[in-house]
């Protein structure tokens, strides 16, 4: 899979930050959300009901998933930032 060290390169000054999930779960997510495809509210659900979907992205079981604007937000900044430093190959 994926390590956080990956996407270190995306994170060049502290101007940019880090998102509040670590940039390898975002990956995974990423990849589970087009296999099959679905939108990022439907990606929400499946991490909250989905014992597959927690295993993958290795949160507990008994996780109650993340609020969706904190999800929401670090995966348009990850998909923007993968496509602007042109990794997202690397990903998909």
């Amino acid at each position: 899979w994926f390590r956080d060290e990956d996407f270190a390169h995306l994170y060049k000054d502290s101007e940019t930050g880090r998102p509040t999930l670590p940039s390898a779960m975002i990956a995974r997510a990423l990849i589970l959300q087009n296999y099959p495809p679905c939108s990022d509210r439907e990606l929400v659900a499946r991490i909250r009901f989905d014992l597959r979907y927690k295993k993958t992205l290795d949160i507990p079981v008994d996780h109650r998933g993340f609020h969706p604007s904190q999800l929401f937000r670090s995966l348009s900044s990850k998909r923007s930032q993968l496509f602007r430093h042109k990794t997202d190959e690397a990903v998909f």
